[in-house]
């Protein structure tokens, strides 16, 4: 009875929230045909309502997955930012350059293939780009001086991260329209497997990496007194 009753409660919540504090939740939207960016602030029923879906089935698969809440997630500042760095930064960096090569692959072997996502590769180095740029900025600045004593109104330069975050969206779902959704083609290869499915799991860590930072990280210092 309780399982049922955590997973009915779903239905009611946006597919962002659900896309942004459940790890894996954003593959399974996509199966279901739901937009994570069109309908972001649709709750999960109206969003299955308008895509024809079934919802139960939808909240049958997502119940399965364990939302980040009951993960190792630090609740000091300090202990949350080497956190995000750890499991989020760095990962970006690793992962980005590998999804780069397999784009170019890709791209070069299927050129003629109607569903080829040309342009993908350089969307991605566009998106690397300014994320290292905007990670740079949080590493060597903005992390450092939450982690001053005393903590000092950081409302400003917050501000400029979230703008950052925004733009970073709006390259996500230019990725999600060069690959439709993320729909490989029946004669799909190898690396374009690999590349669809690192792709999955880069898109969906970072959503929660930027849920992290704007939800329970920025909130810490935007209200802190100034010094």
């Amino acid at each position: 009875m309780q399982h049922h009753q955590e997973s009915s409660v779903l239905r009611h919540c946006t597919l962002h929230r659900i896309s942004a504090t459940m790890p894996g939740a954003t593959s399974i939207l996509r199966d279901f045909g739901l937009d994570i960016w069109r309908d972001s602030n649709l709750t999960l029923a109206q969003a299955a309502e308008n895509n024809r879906a079934d919802v139960e089935a939808l909240e049958t698969r997502l119940s399965g997955l364990l939302p980040f809440r009951t993960r190792d997630i630090p609740e000091h500042p300090g202990k949350l930012i080497q956190h995000i760095i750890t499991h989020y930064h760095d990962v970006h960096r690793y992962e980005l350059p590998r999804l780069i090569q397999l784009a170019e692959r890709v791209e070069q072997t299927h050129r003629h293939h109607p569903q080829c996502p040309q342009g993908l590769s350089i969307a991605l180095e566009t998106l690397g780009v300014d994320l290292d740029t905007h990670m740079r900025q949080e590493e060597q600045v903005l992390f450092r001086m939450m982690q001053q004593q005393p903590p000092r109104s950081l409302a400003a330069a917050i501000a400029c991260m979230r703008e950052d975050h925004d733009e970073h969206n709006e390259l996500l779902q230019k990725l999600e329209t060069l690959t439709d959704g993320l729909r490989l083609p029946e004669d799909a290869c190898g690396s374009w497997n690999l590349l669809y499915r690192g792709l999955a799991k880069f898109l969906d860590d970072l959503i929660v990496h930027t849920h992290l930072e704007e939800a329970i990280l920025f909130p810490h210092f935007e209200g802190a007194p100034t010094h």
